[in-house]
């Protein structure tokens, strides 16, 4: 069977795999090192919307899912917002795309795309989503999930 691409394409693919291994796992003692600190990182005030309309925002607590996350705490992370949890993923696709790209899509079938329009399309989606049922918890039953605008 003749490769569908060339050996240039193939050797840029590889090039790109290891590029996001090595960001990757360079990125890993900064992660441990914020789990360490995560009980000392500042969760004041900072949202303009929360602060101003008293309603969240998409990103509110981003923060506290994030060290929750590194916690190991799933389900409080994606209760408090689920972005860092999503990135996760979209990092581990990514990462087993690039490597799929690498070494078996050039000699046997077509690349697949790290992140589709249709992925982006649904983010944007969720981010909405997210936004509508928060505020509407919070506005007509008074239920507050991050426990921010309690009264």
């Amino acid at each position: 069977m003749q490769s569908m691409y060339r050996n240039e394409d193939i050797r840029r693919y590889r090039i790109e795999f290891v590029i996001f291994t090595v960001i990757s796992l360079c990125i890993v003692p900064f992660v441990l090192y914020m789990k360490s600190m995560g009980d000392y990182l500042s969760l004041g005030s900072g949202c303009y919307v929360r602060d101003h309309f008293h309603l969240y925002c998409p990103g509110c607590g981003g923060t506290r899912a994030a060290i929750a996350l590194l916690k190991g705490q799933l389900i409080k992370s994606f209760i408090y917002n689920p972005y860092p949890l999503f990135i996760c993923v979209l990092v581990v696709r990514i990462w087993c795309t690039l490597l799929y790209d690498s070494f078996i899509a050039g000699k046997y079938r077509r690349l697949i795309t790290p992140l589709s329009y249709t992925e982006i399309w649904v983010l944007i989606f969720l981010s909405l989503i997210l936004f509508i049922v928060r505020n509407a918890l919070l506005l007509y039953l008074h239920v507050d999930i991050i426990g921010d605008l309690t009264d």
